[in-house]
């Protein structure tokens, strides 16, 4: 995990209280415990052993939403509503749920529809590419690029270097 991009995307949905001694706990296809859904990737922020934040991650390339019986992100914000009100009682909510796809031109208008009413964050590829583009930047020389792929480079960084090719920065 890379920390530095998981607090870029925190700070993306809303959730601006990350703070140095905060823990991070990255997962992927976490039962939503709503059926057999999976969401795609959880970012949950502790401070101490309280929870602060949750947030779920459903990323889409090619694959469509699942809208039948009801549309996912509709299950995925009842889950979280669920899991909100059985763990904190009345206090402040701490699930949210994120959407990121390559660009508005591939939601389908149910879609549209079903972020907005979800309550959804919604982020593009794009953003994420720039954020690792800016952290690997900072990080290292002009050719951070190429550093990461060395055999002596922090994983964190290589990761970095992952994601862009496999967003397809290889120019970048």
């Amino acid at each position: 995990m890379n920390r530095d991009l998981a607090c870029r995307f925190l700070g993306r949905v809303g959730a601006t209280d990350v703070q140095e001694q905060s823990t991070l706990r990255v997962a992927t296809e976490q039962l939503t415990l709503r059926g057999f859904d999976r969401i795609d990737l959880q970012i949950r922020l502790h401070a101490g052993h309280r929870l602060k934040e949750r947030i779920w991650i459903e990323a889409k390339l090619d694959a469509p939403f699942a809208r039948k019986p009801e549309h996912q992100l509709m299950r995925y914000a009842a889950a979280l509503k669920a899991i909100d009100g059985s763990s904190r009682g009345a206090n402040k909510p701490v699930g949210r749920l994120a959407v990121v796809v390559r660009s508005q031109r591939d939601l389908a208008p149910e879609d549209r529809r079903a972020i907005k009413a979800a309550h959804a964050h919604l982020l593009f590829w794009q953003d994420i590419a720039d954020d690792a583009l800016a952290i690997g930047t900072a990080w290292g020389a002009e050719e951070w690029r190429l550093a990461a792929r060395g055999g002596d480079a922090q994983l964190s960084i290589a990761n970095l270097d992952t994601l862009l090719w496999f967003l397809g920065c290889n120019d970048c």
